[in-house]
């Protein structure tokens, strides 16, 4: 574990945290699961996307007064997901940058073993992690989901690296461009991130480990949007198909894909899940330790 930092202490890492509808007590579960990593040395950025909530702005506030690691951003319209996490991201004073999503949870190791394995792999640009889906309402674990070693490999065929487990290099954003705010990328524009970077060299790796807890309930963004999601994943494979070679089987992907966008929302999701539990349990190469 590493010593807090003096307050004008530059971190490690920052954490980009955008916030909108949650329910407080969801919202602070996830920043204590940031201000408690064994890794200390870090700066959490909330980037409140709903600018009329002085309630919460209140509540963000006193937080950051009791932790001078905490920083706010209040957005003066709503901006969207992708818009919040470009805020954040500029506003970082860390060489490394982390992503968390406000309504779940990084365990406490996480940012610990991240930085230490883009520290001794230099050549790696972005790094995530396994992640446990978890039921909100039950807390049961649903699955646990494992990504490739290399995203290289997968990036044809599904999204290579779970977006809200992720820690980068800074520098990426300003050198390649960042995500993709045009509405038609909207539901899946971190999938259109690494198409885009993994065509431009970026080397993206994952850690076989879970570190990261996904939760699953009714106002889920993949439970409300899973159709659009699979709608805009078609759409970025269709942009990038020539760029990234795919082959046969991609194409044959690309085609079932195609035909899964006309189907009912519950069956587009559990077949999303049904899919990942197999590819966890048959995945060919396990992820760096």
């Amino acid at each position: 574990m590493t010593d807090r930092p003096a307050a004008d202490a530059l971190p490690l890492v920052s954490v980009v945290l955008p916030a909108y509808k949650e329910p407080l007590a969801v919202l602070a579960r996830a920043m204590d699961s940031i201000l408690s990593q064994t890794l200390e040395a870090l700066e959490l950025i909330v980037v409140l996307d709903d600018p009329g909530a002085a309630g919460k702005q209140t509540f963000l506030e006193s937080r950051a007064s009791l932790d001078t690691r905490v920083r706010v951003i209040v957005n003066e319209a709503n901006l969207g997901p992708w818009a919040s996490y470009e805020r954040g991201i500029a506003a970082a004073r860390a060489p490394y940058v982390a992503v968390q999503d406000s309504d779940d949870e990084s365990l406490p190791e996480r940012l610990e073993h991240q930085l230490a394995y883009l520290r001794d792999h230099p050549q790696v640009d972005v790094l995530g992690t396994a992640v446990a889906y978890v039921s909100e309402s039950t807390g049961a674990i649903l699955m646990e989901r494992h990504y490739p070693a290399d995203a290289r490999t997968s990036v044809r065929r599904f999204s290579p690296v779970a977006h809200c487990a992720v820690m980068r290099r800074r520098e990426l954003g300003p050198s390649l461009g960042g995500y993709d705010l045009s509405p038609a990328y909207r539901h899946a524009a971190d999938y259109e991130l690494w198409c885009r970077w993994i065509a431009s060299g970026v080397r993206i790796h994952n850690l076989d480990r879970v570190l990261y807890r996904y939760r699953q309930g009714d106002a889920n963004f993949k439970a409300l949007h899973v159709r659009a999601i699979l709608r805009d994943t078609v759409a970025i494979k269709r942009r990038y198909r020539r760029t990234l070679g795919f082959g046969a089987v991609d194409n044959l992907v690309l085609a079932a894909e195609i035909l899964g966008t006309g189907l009912p929302a519950n069956v587009v999701l559990a077949a999303f899940y049904a899919l990942n539990r197999w590819r966890s349990r048959n995945r060919s190469a396990s992820g760096p330790s």
